[in-house]
C-alpha cells in the first residue's frame, strides 16, 4: 500500500470513492474472510486501468469500507456497494515525468513510469536517426519525458511523449559568452601593445622642436 504523505509525482488519492461490485453466489457475507478476498480480487482487476470518473490511471487502493449489500439477483450474484481511497496516476499534458527505459528501436523508445505504465516515443518521421534524441538512449536509462497525449482505447492505455534534453546536454550560456569574446575581442596585450606605439608616435614631434 501507497503512503499518502510521500506519493510519488502525478499521483493523488482519492478518498471514498463509490464502486458498485458484482461477486458470486459463493462470496456469501456469513463467510468475512471470503466476502472479503472477493472483494479484494474484483478492485485488483481494476487496477492499471483508467477510470473516467477519476480521470486517470488506477494504481493501486488503501482502505475499503461497506455498509450497502444488495440481495443475490436471479443469477445468485450478490452485489456490494464499496467505499474505496485510490490511488490515482494522472500527469497533465505537457508536464514532465521521470521513465527507465526498457526498450529501443531505430523508430521507438518505450519506457516505464513508476515501473506500471508505459510511455511510447517516437522518433517523427521527418527527423534523421542521428539528430533524434533517442538514438542516445540505452535500455534501463532514466529519461525526462514530456508527456503529449493518453491512448484511452485500450484495456491498459498508455502514455505517448517526446524526450526532454538533460541540462548536460545543454550549452552553459557563460561558456557561449565567454568564447565569442576570445574569438571577435582584441586581447589585452594587443590593446597595450597599440597604446604604446601611439603614445610614442605622438611623443616624437615635440623632441625634435625642441
Amino acid at each position: 500500500m501507497m503512503d499518502p504523505n510521500n506519493l510519488p509525482h502525478h499521483v493523488y488519492l482519492h478518498k471514498d470513492h463509490k464502486y458498485k461490485l458484482k461477486l458470486g453466489f459463493h462470496a456469501a457475507p456469513s463467510n468475512p474472510k471470503v466476502f472479503s478476498k472477493a472483494i479484494r480480487d474484483e478492485l485488483n482487476n481494476l487496477k492499471f486501468t483508467y477510470c473516467s470518473d477519476l480521470n486517470g490511471l488506477i494504481m493501486g487502493f488503501g482502505k475499503i469500507s461497506s455498509n450497502e449489500l444488495i440481495p443475490a439477483d436471479i443469477r445468485h450474484c450478490i452485489t456490494v456497494v464499496v467505499n474505496v481511497d485510490v490511488f490515482i496516476f494522472r500527469p497533465p499534458v505537457g508536464s514532465i515525468i521521470e521513465a527507465v527505459v526498457n526498450q529501443t528501436s531505430d523508430n521507438h523508445v518505450s519506457c516505464l513510469v513508476h515501473n506500471l505504465f508505459n510511455v511510447s516515443i517516437v522518433r517523427p518521421e521527418n527527423e534523421p536517426y542521428h539528430q533524434w534524441s533517442g538514438s542516445k538512449i540505452k535500455k534501463d536509462n532514466k529519461i525526462d519525458v514530456k508527456v503529449i497525449s493518453f491512448d484511452l482505447t485500450k484495456k491498459l492505455p498508455h502514455i505517448t511523449g517526446v524526450i526532454i534534453k538533460k541540462k548536460d546536454d545543454c550549452y552553459n550560456p557563460t561558456d557561449i559568452e565567454d568564447s565569442s569574446s576570445s574569438k571577435y575581442s582584441p586581447s589585452k596585450t594587443v590593446v597595450s601593445d597599440l597604446t604604446k606605439s601611439f603614445n610614442k608616435n605622438t611623443s616624437s614631434p615635440s623632441k625634435s622642436s625642441s
